[in-house]
């Protein structure tokens, strides 16, 4: 189910009435708002007064964001393409048909992100990421069917208990900070991997670079440096990432290589794994643990 849960703040803040935005919006929104300011910008665990006071400094005190969130913002494109997404990848996994997702105003920490909601895998847009570009990642509207058939991925991964990715959330929920201090990298690389997989299997048409989120550059590079990039990540893999490790390789934390270059070496390892196992069904590859998918003998 769509949940466009904007609507209730987006006319307060054209308006600039912080008492309609945090009363119809913030706190009518609370769980779902919470979950992502913990998750996706202060990624660790904060009072929901830390989190009021960041939507009023970003939206109400800093008139640029709101001055860039108007200029592109177009309704109709979003009401067009959030469907649209969802309805392509439920074509290839029908069982995507019960995931929630929640299009809201964040705090341009992300464009598209995962939720474990109420026990419950679920997935989330900021429509202040949609319309040119967000953190040099292009982001047009039309893009938009792409970023979420990604974070579907993601949760049909968490849909299934059988290896221990899910069995961790279901039992902490989605808490970045300490499942970077608990869990190895090669559970994030095959998580990102599904990802990029489910948009490739939903939208075969698109170039790799845009499945992947990429500029062209990037992706060339990513392919051009595959045995080194692949090599070091192997050295890590069995261990915690941190945050340092872990933003290094999904986000742009290190200057020295292109940001994100996990997701496509999590790609790559999927692939792989579909080489040695051509048999294999879709579905079933999110319920196989990562430790088999990185093991090159499995």
């Amino acid at each position: 189910m769509i949940h466009y849960i904007y609507l209730d703040g987006i006319n307060a803040l054209k308006e600039l009435n912080w008492e309609a935005f945090l009363n119809n919006y913030l706190e009518k929104n609370r769980l779902v708002i919470k979950e992502y300011c913990n998750n996706f910008f202060f990624t660790k665990e904060v009072p929901w007064e830390r989190c009021i006071e960041e939507y009023k400094k970003h939206w109400f005190e800093e008139s640029k964001n709101r001055e860039d969130l108007f200029s592109k913002f177009n309704e109709e494109k979003i009401r067009f393409n959030v469907p649209k997404g969802i309805d392509k990848i439920k074509e290839v996994f029908p069982e995507a048909e019960d995931i929630d997702v929640y299009v809201l105003i964040g705090l341009y920490s992300s464009n598209a992100f995962q939720y474990f909601l109420e026990g419950r895998p679920a997935l989330g847009l900021a429509v202040e990421a949609c319309g040119t570009t967000f953190f040099g990642i292009p982001m047009p509207y039309e893009d938009i069917p792409l970023w979420l058939s990604h974070e579907i991925g993601h949760a049909l991964r968490y849909k299934n208990h059988s290896h221990h990715l899910a069995k961790w959330l279901y039992q902490n929920g989605l808490k970045l900070d300490k499942a970077l201090e608990e869990l190895p990298l090669f559970e994030f690389l095959i998580d990102e991997g599904l990802a990029v997989m489910t948009t490739r299997w939903g939208f075969p048409e698109e170039p790799l670079h845009k499945v992947l989120g990429y500029t062209k550059d990037v992706y060339h590079w990513c392919v051009n440096n595959e045995k080194e990039l692949l090599s070091r990540l192997r050295n890590i893999w069995d261990k915690p990432p941190g945050k340092e490790e872990y933003f290094r390789y999904f986000s742009g934390y290190d200057e020295s290589i292109p940001p994100r270059t996990g997701y496509y070496i999590g790609m790559r390892l999927i692939e792989s794994f579909i080489e040695r196992h051509p048999e294999i069904d879709k579905s079933e590859l999110f319920t196989i643990p990562a430790e088999e998918i990185v093991s090159p003998s499995s």
